[in-house]
């Protein structure tokens, strides 16, 4: 907008312009001056910044150079047995590069492209940090979530509505699910969680690792737990869920 002003105000000057006259009488510091003066003309134009447009892409890959336009995970693996509880595959990273000048791939980052993430949930409450962090990390920086908030609430709460047929004490708080019981509070909890992690400027990787959130709750019992995974029922598929990138 400021190009478009200035360049306005260039134009406007331009308009009001006319031809000398040539009959006004000699007078020093004008257009018109006789032998001995000076003369002087007004000067209008513009000044203005042009700040280059750099695009930039974000995108899953195995090596950094095949590029996909979604991160596909590996299925987590819900279990007490932090040996299981784990992913099934190594999972693709996620990279943020520079357009390239013809637009037909990319380039590497610029050293002064520092690169944030953040992640992003559908209907999630943003202040409850302790079920999903979604700070903007930079290098050296990571995220953690609870599993289930890979699924929409919708679906985690109808899992915990089958689950309450044997065990009607649950609870559910978008993907928390947890009791209260004689003052004793309980969760559907693993040993691990999924961490983002920001390991090189502009590269997420996504890892099981040990869990540091919702460390005021305990694990649920066996009970619990069976009535929680027997709802789940194999594999559900994720949603409502990206990674955020922006660049500083």
């Amino acid at each position: 907008m400021k190009k478009i002003l200035l360049g306005l105000l260039a134009v406007s000057a331009i308009s009001f312009a006319a031809a000398p006259n040539y009959g006004a009488a000699v007078a020093e510091g004008t257009t018109i001056f006789q032998t001995g003066q000076s003369g002087k003309i007004a000067v209008t134009g513009a000044v203005t910044s042009t700040i280059p447009v750099v695009k930039y892409v974000i995108f899953a890959s195995k090596d950094g150079v095949t590029a996909d336009d979604t991160l596909a995970l590996s299925t987590f693996t819900l279990s007490n047995d932090v040996n299981r509880n784990v992913f099934e595959d190594t999972n693709l990273k996620v990279y943020v590069k520079r357009v390239n000048g013809s637009n037909d791939g990319f380039v590497e980052l610029s050293g002064t492209d520092i690169v944030e993430f953040s992640l992003e949930r559908d209907g999630y409450n943003m202040n409850d940090q302790n079920i999903f962090q979604n700070g903007w990390i930079q290098a050296g920086g990571k995220l953690e979530m609870l599993p289930l908030a890979l699924l929409s609430d919708a679906k985690v709460n109808e899992i915990v509505q089958q689950a309450k047929a044997s065990a009607p004490e649950l609870k559910v708080d978008g993907p928390f699910v947890y009791k209260e019981l004689n003052a004793t509070w309980q969760a559907y909890l693993q040993p691990n969680t999924i961490h983002f992690k920001h390991t090189t400027n502009g590269v997420l990787e996504i890892v099981a690792d040990t869990r540091t959130i919702r460390q005021d709750y305990n694990p649920f019992e066996e009970t619990e737990n069976k009535a929680v995974e027997t709802a789940l029922a194999g594999s559900v598929a994720s949603s409502g869920f990206s990674v955020l990138v922006r660049l500083r």
